[in-house]
């Protein structure tokens, strides 16, 4: 099986997963999003600054990485309109200033994770917040934050994409979980990798036991 023919390879796919979890609540999660705000300047010589922005609800940053330009570009999720959770994706300058931002109204996916492209552009990764659309979701942005393609995989299925990464294909490699049942009533977490083309189709996928809980 993949599994087993790369072993070394599963371990570190899993403790990405795992790591990007981990990251994204200590650091991101729930982080305020209303009009943009500055921290007042002095108020801590170890901050260059702080800004938090959004659309005068709630949300969150799951994901923020350095851009090559020297911003920064971050995804998460926007709650508006109320009730409802919908991707963001917010592009800064180097003082932390909105270049632009990508939302869409309504959607029921959130950004997990977010690289840069050769082409300084943006792929995100994330699932559905809904049962009825749970699946794994992809999205490439180009450098100024227009859409160049959207994939979708297992639609209706509990499988979450947590983490993506690069290939020397040019191609890239999502991390994620899928929660499936059983008849003894134990719900089984299994580690999930699915490998994608430049254009995000799926070239394979790959699963390996992480966990299991109690219902």
């Amino acid at each position: 099986s993949l599994r087993q023919d790369h072993p070394f390879f599963f371990r570190c796919i899993t403790f990405m997963f795992f790591f990007q979890i981990f990251f994204g609540f200590l650091f991101l999660i729930n982080s305020p999003v209303a009009a943009a705000t500055d921290t007042p300047p002095g108020s801590d010589p170890r901050v260059g600054w702080v800004k938090s922005f959004g659309q005068n609800s709630n949300g969150g940053t799951y994901s923020i990485i350095a851009a090559s330009d020297g911003g920064s570009v971050a995804s998460g999720n926007i709650k508006s309109p109320p009730g409802s959770s919908s991707l963001y994706v917010i592009k800064t300058d180097t003082n932390g200033n909105k270049i632009w931002d990508w939302t869409e109204a309504g959607s029921p996916y959130e950004g997990y994770s977010i690289i840069e492209t050769p082409d300084k552009g943006y792929v995100v990764v994330g699932s559905s917040n809904t049962t009825i659309t749970n699946g794994i979701y992809l999205r490439k942005l180009d450098p100024v934050g227009k859409t160049t393609w959207t994939q979708l995989f297992k639609k209706g299925e509990y499988y979450f994409g947590n983490y993506i990464s690069s290939t020397h294909d040019g191609g890239f490699i999502v991390a994620g979980a899928v929660l499936k049942n059983d008849t003894s009533s134990l719900s089984l977490w299994d580690g999930y990798t699915l490998k994608t083309d430049a254009e995000g189709r799926e070239q394979w996928t790959g699963f390996f036991k992480i966990g299991r809980a109690h219902v």
